[in-house]
């Protein structure tokens, strides 16, 4: 819930600024489009080449698969170094279905490095002149610090003691991150343990987005709400925040009913709306 708020606090005086000086078209969106392209490529690709790790070791043009790197996230047999640094250069899509199923212990270091540089880059893009998403950027920013919490956990001595594997915080973290961002809850939950299959941890995963919502909503709204807010779109919210379990019906009716007809003209809609 906290790391939602944070996301959508940070996003606010960023679409200000977006909507101020680079505009909702024109060659500026355009530019601000491709200097994040090229930004988050170098940012990505320079820990694996400072480490002199993920480099292409093989190519067969006979496969569809044909690049071979030297440390995939996914490869078996590969070290938790090799596999933190894979994940700067995996597809999100991918990365999530490795903190989520792969045993191998992830570098807490690099693991943390990757969460923090990933979550200011879906910040900067969420609101970008391209299709950026928000499902999976904060699906991803949720399993990987939800991943650092379960091998903390298991660096504890968590597994001798029969405790969750850490992929199961990574799931759990992952809920918890898109529901404090977005303020879903219940059909976040159907939608993750569905998808994921793991049916035994639909307790956990629907306590934690009801909790992130919670704690997101004591600071600020959604980002779906904050953005309809920027931009001065209309919405109907519920304005409904107290109980009616005592009322009755006579105390929230009106008397003077208004009725309209078939055809209606605009001053007379906009009376009785008033």
């Amino acid at each position: 819930g906290l790391l939602g708020a944070t996301f959508n606090a940070l996003n606010i005086p960023l679409t200000l600024w977006r909507m101020r000086w680079v505009g909702p078209s024109g060659m500026k969106r355009f530019l601000e489009s491709i200097a994040v392209a090229v930004l988050i490529s170098v940012i990505f690709f320079a820990p694996p080449a400072i480490q002199f790790e993920c480099m292409v070791t093989d190519v067969q043009t006979d496969r569809h698969q044909s690049l071979s790197l030297t440390c995939d996230p996914s490869r078996e047999h590969s070290t938790g170094l090799q596999a933190s640094l894979g994940l700067f250069m995996t597809p999100s899509e991918d990365a999530i279905k490795v903190l989520f199923h792969d045993p191998v212990a992830f570098h807490p270091g690099l693991l943390l490095l990757f969460g923090l540089i990933y979550f200011a880059l879906a910040c900067w893009t969420y609101g970008l002149g391209v299709p950026s998403g928000l499902f999976v950027p904060s699906l991803l920013i949720g399993s990987v610090f939800g991943r650092l919490l379960g091998e903390a956990v298991r660096s504890l001595g968590g597994a001798s003691h029969g405790w969750s594997p850490p992929g199961m915080y990574a799931l759990v973290g992952a809920a918890a991150s898109l529901g404090g961002m977005a303020r879903i809850t219940v059909s976040l939950a159907v939608i993750l343990v569905e998808a994921t299959g793991n049916t035994q941890y639909s307790l956990p995963v629907l306590f934690a987005v009801m909790t992130s919502k919670a704690v997101g909503d004591r600071f600020n709204h959604g980002i779906y709400d904050v953005h309809i807010h920027l931009k001065k779109m209309p919405l109907l919210e519920d304005p409904t925040r107290v109980s009616l379990c005592d009322e009755v019906v006579s105390s929230i009716m009106a008397q003077d009913v208004q009725s309209l007809q078939p055809a209606e003209s605009h001053a007379r809609l906009y009376s009785i709306l008033q």
